[in-house]
C-alpha cells in the first residue's frame, strides 16, 4: 500500500480535529517552518535547485541542538510529552530520497503517532505558534532516534 493510501486510510479513521491533511496551505506552512528553523538555501541562481526547497532540512537546522536519544517505541519517552488536546505540524522527511519535497500535517498526538507508524522515516515536530522546532533523526531497523531542537523555547522533549 502506498503512502498517499495509508493517509487516506487515517484520514477516515480520525476525526478532523485530530488529523488533518493541509493541501492548499501546505506550502505557506512548510515556508513558515522553513523561515523560522531552517538555513534556507538560495534557489533563485538556478532553476536545478528548487527542487531543494522545503527539503534536506536535516543539515540545515539553525542552532542545531542534540536534545537527547529515544526509543520511539517507548511512547512515554516522547509521544507522552506532548499535550494530548493540542494540534501539531507534523513534516515527514524522506530519507530514501533526501531532496524529496516534505510534506505536513495538522495533528494531535494520537493521530502523529499513527503517521509515524505507517511512514518510519524522520519526521519533525513543529509548535503551531513556531516557538519550536523537534527534528527525529530515526533509525528505521533499530526504532531508535535522536531528537535534534531548534528554536529559543525548549521542546516538550527536554530533559
Amino acid at each position: 500500500m502506498f503512502l498517499d493510501e495509508k493517509i487516506d486510510r487515517l484520514k477516515r479513521l480520525f476525526q478532523p480535529e485530530d488529523f488533518k491533511v493541509p493541501f492548499t496551505s501546505g506550502s505557506q506552512i512548510l515556508k513558515s517552518i522553513e523561515s523560522e528553523f531552517i538555513i534556507r538555501k538560495d534557489v533563485s541562481n538556478s532553476h536545478n535547485n528548487l527542487r531543494w526547497k522545503y527539503s534536506n532540512w536535516f543539515d540545515n537546522i539553525k542552532k542545531k541542538l542534540l536534545v537527547k536519544a529515544i526509543d520511539l517505541n517507548r511512547h512515554s519517552e516522547w509521544i507522552d510529552k506532548l499535550d494530548v488536546n493540542t494540534n501539531y505540524w507534523m513534516v515527514i522527511a524522506y530519507q530514501s530520497a533526501p531532496s524529496m519535497k516534505h510534506f505536513v500535517y495538522d495533528c494531535k498526538p494520537n493521530a502523529l503517532l499513527a503517521l509515524h507508524s505507517i511512514s518510519q522515516d524522520d519526521f519533525m515536530i513543529v509548535d503551531k505558534k513556531y516557538c519550536w522546532f523537534a527534528y527525529f533523526r530515526v533509525d528505521g531497523q533499530t526504532q531508535q532516534a535522536a531528537i535534534y531542537r531548534s528554536g529559543e523555547k525548549l521542546t516538550p522533549f527536554e530533559p
